[in-house]
């Protein structure tokens, strides 16, 4: 398969490569009826780490158009192969608001979910970083139902390498989410010299590189320390909350997250989100890391109470869970 080739076809499902400006519109408009259900994806399509450079890959299941004709079920993709070490690749479908799927519900994911497989394996991005990719596929913070779709096909063919549990959370920017700061502390930026800090202390990969030009807030203890730390994934999650273990039980974990979300729900992360094409403008708000849709989704790790109660009392709302899936693809006919 080369780069002109618009589609992959498997059985009756075809996966439509969609250039980025359309995908920056149309495909944001349809994910904008699924609020805040489609919001990883939403965010993602609209992240300003999306640069020519990293050829990232936007596709659905129905051809690009202005004025597009989706099916009532369409499967929408953003994969970006080039982050070899986090989560490259986000899926959204509208049966997985469902609470449960009929028999041809799931077969629709599952046929969806092998023409995903082969159209990231078979699609060739040559100048891509780091072109050839390994056949690894890495799946984050996908629906159960399409997560199911996904190891349903892979399983047969032992080609299923990870598969976590997270709760997921959706959290409304409206706010408010402050949280008074303990006397003694001070919120600052993270300094870059500390991102080694939380890629070590950080349950999903980072690379620090990423984690650079995102918003973050940290508090530092009297002496100048980071003792808590909080970013905003390029997903729009709230990702890599941490509190030091001697500082914890003082509500730093609520300060730190509340205070970021404070300062993204006013817009003040606008100079590293820099202005994108399309709907991401500046001066009408719809930027990326979450002020477009207004929603911030969290996923904790599965059994992690401490941090449920956390992102409960910021407002956010259980909403089922999600799973980071890795894929060998090469395992797959």
């Amino acid at each position: 398969m080369n780069m002109d080739t618009p589609e992959a076809i498997t059985g009756p499902v075809a996966f439509h490569r969609w250039p980025q400006d359309l995908a920056q519109t149309i495909l944001i408009s349809v994910l904008q009826d699924h609020l805040p259900h489609s919001n990883p994806l939403y965010n993602r399509i609209l992240a300003p780490q999306n640069t020519p450079s990293r050829h990232c890959l936007f596709a659905a299941t129905f051809p690009p158009s202005s004025s597009p004709n989706p099916s009532s079920t369409p499967t929408i993709l953003f994969a970006d192969r080039s982050r070899h070490t986090e989560a490259q690749i986000w899926l959204f479908n509208p049966l997985t608001i469902l609470p449960s799927l009929s028999a041809s519900e799931s077969e629709t994911l599952n046929s969806h979910a092998k023409a995903a497989i082969v159209f990231l394996r078979d699609t060739v991005v040559p100048a891509a970083p780091g072109w050839p990719f390994l056949p690894l596929l890495k799946f984050g913070c996908i629906p159960t139902h399409l997560a199911d779709a996904i190891t349903c096909v892979a399983r047969p063919f032992d080609a299923v390498k990870h598969d976590t549990n997270w709760t997921h959370f959706n959290i409304p920017l409206a706010g408010p989410h402050a949280s008074s700061l303990p006397e003694g502390f001070q919120i600052a930026p993270v300094p870059r010299e500390q991102l080694g800090l939380v890629i070590a202390t950080s349950g999903i990969p980072r690379e620090a590189e990423t984690l650079q030009g995102l918003p973050s807030v940290a508090i530092l203890d009297e002496g100048g320390e980071m003792v808590a730390w909080a970013f905003v994934d390029v997903d729009g999650s709230l990702a890599t909350l941490f509190v030091v273990a001697e500082q914890r039980g003082k509500g730093l974990a609520k300060a730190v997250a509340g205070e970021l979300l404070g300062k993204l729900g006013r817009g003040e992360f606008r100079s590293i989100s820099g202005r994108g094409k399309g709907v991401v403008d500046g001066d009408d708000g719809l930027l990326p890391f979450g002020q477009g849709s207004g929603w911030v989704h969290s996923e904790v790790k599965e059994g992690n109470s401490r941090s449920e109660n956390v992102v409960g009392g910021l407002g956010g709302k259980r909403c089922g869970m999600s799973r980071y899936v890795f894929i060998a693809s090469d395992l797959i006919p």
